[in-house]
């Protein structure tokens, strides 16, 4: 039941999180990079577009412990990393 109503709405809230996120993170990964942010370049990690990739990558290893939940994008602890960037530049 879950994953049919799923699939019903995974268009709309990927392209939702794709212009809250994505777009987003590529942005400031941009800014760094160029130097627009006073911040090192290994901040560029810090970012949920590098969380996501490394998500599916453990998703693709097929444990366990990786749960595959009903979800496109899951990356809190990129989002998170945002905090962490905007206090650096302060």
């Amino acid at each position: 039941m879950i994953n049919s109503i799923f699939r019903q709405i995974y268009v709309p809230f990927f392209t939702l999180y794709a212009m809250l996120v994505i777009i987003p993170s590529i942005a400031v990964m941009t800014f760094i990079i160029k130097g627009v942010l006073p911040l090192p370049l290994w901040c560029v990690l810090l970012n949920p577009v590098v969380f996501q990739l490394i998500g599916f990558g453990f998703r693709a290893t097929k444990l366990k412990i990786f749960i595959d939940a009903p979800s496109c994008c899951a990356a809190s602890l990129g989002l998170a990393a945002y905090g962490i960037l905007a206090l650096m530049v302060l």
